[in-house]
């Protein structure tokens, strides 16, 4: 019998072979792939220690945060913070409102997800990052995006912005959304 010695990972494994003939190239071969593979599931745990333990945070987030980004894009309009916290928190009874809320921000702040402002309200959150407009009903303050043929243009040489470099401009339009007329053409009869 011979004993083949290999450390592995500050562990000594101890082989012992039968004295034939071409068994110890076989065991040499099957320690190289077993070190191989603890080489790799030492990287492996290494990662899930990082991951787990130094930043236990970010990945929480990073979970929060793609439950409110999949909130805002599987709307089908153009929710509010407290309509997003309400969708996520019947799946996610422990997400509190303040992470919902910074986590918007967040994506926001990311250009994953654009806010359209609405004066006199919230602010509603859209998952279209591209040049278009909104209306906003004005009895149930539902917000949707509108198509506008042709340009509207508000460069600086269209604008007095007096003193102000213009940056960006928002317009939302106003109206009375199907569903709201429905519903006062009903109260009339």
């Amino acid at each position: 019998m011979m004993k083949e010695k290999t450390r592995i990972n500050n562990a000594i494994l101890f082989c012992e072979t039968p004295g034939f003939p071409g068994v110890s190239s076989w065991m040499s071969g099957f320690t190289s792939i077993l070190l191989t593979l603890c080489q790799a599931w030492t990287i492996i745990t290494i990662e899930i220690r990082y991951h787990l333990g130094n930043s236990m945070k970010e990945k929480r987030q990073t979970i929060q945060k793609g439950l409110v980004w999949e909130a805002v894009t599987t709307a089908a309009n153009h929710p509010n913070a407290e309509q997003i916290y309400e969708n996520i928190v019947l799946k996610h009874p422990s997400i509190s409102r303040a992470t919902v809320y910074r986590n918007l921000n967040m994506l926001v702040d990311e250009g994953k997800v654009k806010r359209i402002r609405m004066l006199g309200g919230p602010d509603h959150f859209d998952r279209t990052l591209g040049n278009h407009y909104h209306i906003q009903c004005t009895s149930c303050k539902q917000v949707s995006d509108i198509e506008v043929f042709g340009d509207i243009d508000f460069s600086t040489k269209n604008v007095e912005t007096f003193g102000y470099v213009l940056e960006s401009y928002e317009i939302v339009f106003n109206g009375i959304c199907p569903d709201c007329q429905k519903k006062h053409a009903a109260q009339r009869q």
